[in-house]
């Protein structure tokens, strides 16, 4: 019987199981395959992850600008400065050579100037020249760097026609990506085995939306910022950033047989959520847990004043007099506010009135509403919407003892840890900083 890597390999697609099963069948010159051994290939398929990540996605596609098309950018590549203005790349000093033969990847990489293929058409001049972005163009530094607005990127830029905006995609492995992103989302000073336990749950979140969206044939996976995950580039990396992506090589949070896309907040006021309470997305319920966290209980305690004058931004109220929490989730997280003008009582979500006056005056939903003589006092705890692991709880059990695993079992109880070794990487980050980087 093949191993099971192999089976994956061949059956990876269940919707084709049945055709699949004769091929393989035929291949062994087998006649007649018994029902019984039809069913114990099927069950083997089983217990392979749904959406384990394919040979092929051995990189993270990460959105880190989207810019008008007639702005001029800078990158810098191998050592020489590059500009993009409306739809086209040039270089005006050193030997430039031209793509003049359309090749798979329909990508035109830097990387090999001055060692021109022999099965490829190339047109080389020491003048000015200007490359056509039709479609796009992947931008490659022989040290492994590019540089775009002050940040340094490992892997490729791509850089992306649209309609309207030049889109800059870089193309990172995924353990590269993962030690550039660590300190984007958790500081540099914490236990190494809460940036262990981050480490997965951003490799987790990262692949699983990649699967995602790239059978929604978008052209990049996630986007650097907190919409997805902050992703600052290789001049955030450290030793210790490094080390967590090496050592958890591989290694996913698996739910309901899937890779699991691992939410994570950076305290979550003593309570975890779930995702339907937060966003209203009740289909993943199933693999999260919404528990008391006494890890960060107190922390992120925050207050926000706001005067009577909030009551303008609906202007059926007439002039606002109170406001009360009228529903809470199991996290003590406000879910439900009335407020009540001259005019009128108004009903609705907390993440509407929080959106109303701008997400960034509130931490989180869980709080309590004083009011005084001008206005109103906000008087919360944590950070962030609380789903999964808590950062704040991650960094107290790892100076109480306890390693990575046991963070994310605390945190995603439903999820188990596996290494997915068939998700094929590049080499593994090396201890080698980019330019500028600490």
């Amino acid at each position: 019987m093949p191993h099971s890597n192999v089976l994956f390999g061949m059956f990876c697609n269940k919707r084709k199981l049945r055709f699949n099963l004769l091929k393989f069948s035929a291949k062994l010159n087998i006649v007649k395959t018994s029902a019984s051994a039809l069913f114990a290939l099927f069950a083997i398929l089983q217990t392979l992850p749904a959406n384990a990540a394919p040979k092929g996605l051995n990189y993270i596609r990460v959105l880190v600008d989207k810019v008008d098309s007639e702005e001029t950018q800078s990158f810098t590549v191998n050592g020489q400065a590059l500009g993009s203005s409306q739809g086209h790349i040039f270089r005006s000093r050193e030997i430039i050579c031209e793509h003049k033969v359309s090749v798979a990847s329909q990508l035109l990489s830097l990387e090999n100037i001055g060692e021109i293929p022999r099965n490829v058409q190339w047109t080389c001049s020491a003048t000015p020249h200007t490359w056509n972005l039709k479609s796009s163009i992947s931008l490659k530094d022989r040290s492994g760097f590019v540089q775009y607005k002050n940040n340094w990127y490992r892997g490729q830029l791509e850089l992306l026609q649209g309609r309207k905006y030049l889109f800059i995609i870089n193309h990172v492995p995924v353990d590269d990506y993962i030690a550039s992103l660590i300190h984007g989302e958790m500081p540099e000073t914490y236990n190494i085995e809460a940036l262990k336990a981050q480490a997965v749950s951003a490799r987790s979140y990262a692949v699983a939306q990649a699967l995602k969206r790239r059978r929604q044939n978008l052209p990049w996976d996630v986007k650097d910022s907190d919409r997805d995950q902050v992703y600052p580039g290789a001049q955030r990396e450290t030793r210790a950033s490094l080390t967590a992506s090496i050592e958890t090589k591989d290694e996913y949070l698996l739910s309901q047989g899937e890779i699991l896309k691992a939410y994570y907040s950076a305290a979550s006021g003593g309570h975890s959520e779930l995702p339907s309470t937060v966003w209203g997305r009740h289909d993943e319920d199933i693999h999260y847990i919404a528990k008391p966290n006494t890890w960060d209980k107190g922390r992120y305690k925050w207050n926000i004043d706001l005067s009577t004058g909030i009551g303008a931004l609906w202007q059926s109220l007439g002039k606002l007099i109170d406001i009360h929490v009228i529903d809470r989730s199991p996290g003590a997280r406000a879910l439900k506010l009335k407020l009540y003008g001259s005019k009128r009582e108004i009903d609705l979500s907390t993440l509407a009135f929080v959106r109303k006056l701008g997400m960034g005056s509130f931490k989180s939903l869980k709080f309590d509403i004083d009011k005084t003589p001008t206005g109103f006092t906000f008087k919360g705890e944590g950070w962030g919407h609380g789903v999964g692991l808590s950062q704040v709880a991650a960094q107290k059990m790892a100076l109480a003892g306890n390693g990575y695993k046991k963070i994310l079992a605390f945190h995603y109880p439903k999820a188990e840890l596996k290494n997915l070794n068939r998700v094929k990487l590049k080499k593994a980050p090396h201890l080698r900083f980019p330019p500028h980087a600490r």
